[in-house]
């Protein structure tokens, strides 16, 4: 229920905060503080805003990059000589799950 922050209602409550230590502590740098914490509680909401969008370019790229993966993970598997004996069997599946775990 309480599992995300509206940034709306902190900016508000800060504001109505400043305003309350400015009425009762006129000359204290209490007030200037609070201003300040205002101002970056209004940058890190357009911040945040900027960060939750969705990066189309960026999405792209890391599908070519694990497309780029899988295809050179196809073509390694195509030159291994895979021989009947269990010893070279089981060192191809180790370097084939080593590939996988880079890519």
């Amino acid at each position: 229920m309480y599992r995300s922050l509206d940034p709306d209602r902190i900016i508000e409550t800060i504001a109505r905060l400043e305003g309350r230590i400015a009425d009762r502590f006129p000359q204290s740098g209490l007030a200037r503080v609070c201003k300040e914490l205002g101002d970056v509680a209004r940058e890190s909401k357009v911040h945040a805003a900027a960060v939750t969008r969705a990066d189309p370019l960026m999405r792209l790229g890391i599908l070519a990059i694990l497309a780029f993966g899988l295809v050179l993970l196809g073509y390694v598997g195509t030159i291994i000589e895979i021989k009947r004996d269990s010893e070279n069997l089981f060192g191809v599946l180790q370097g084939i799950d080593a590939a996988m775990n880079i890519v």
